[in-house]
């Protein structure tokens, strides 16, 4: 379980997601239990980001983008992490059939997903969702 001690690394969650009123809110949340959000507006943003930081704990995607853009994304979170050790949610998916047959052709294994999330209706579903999956489980609705 993770605990409020200098010692220990805060958990960073990235999202990919072009809504800056999701991104607000999203790095409140973040925030407020002392997570490092990492936000980005598109893939190639997001590309950046994992270049740029050695761990990423949970990455939220937003699958509104064209599939090349999040598909070579999703090859370069997968290439982050030999153990599999992240986990998705994901938001904006109109197909999960799809989804999950992009998954196994960059060889993310479905566990490795652990939601797929209407937003904005299913917010705070996701954010406990994401505490729990940190190890902190249940908190006050954000």
């Amino acid at each position: 379980m993770l605990k409020k001690d200098k010692t220990k690394r805060k958990p960073i969650v990235l999202s990919v997601d072009s809504d800056y009123i999701s991104q607000v809110y999203l790095r409140k949340v973040l925030k407020r239990y002392q997570y490092v959000p990492l936000l980005a507006i598109d893939c190639k943003e997001g590309t950046d980001l994992l270049d740029a930081n050695k761990t990423i704990d949970i990455c939220v995607l937003d699958l509104k983008y064209p599939m090349k853009d999040w598909v070579s994304f999703l090859k370069k979170l997968r290439s982050k992490s030999t153990t599999g050790e992240f986990k998705l949610f994901i938001t904006g998916c109109k197909s999960t059939e799809k989804f999950y047959e992009k998954l196994a052709e960059v060889k993310i294994e479905p566990s490795c997903v652990a939601g797929i999330y209407e937003v904005p209706d299913q917010y705070e579903i996701m954010f406990e969702k994401i505490h729990e999956v940190l190890g902190n489980g249940s908190q006050e609705s954000a």
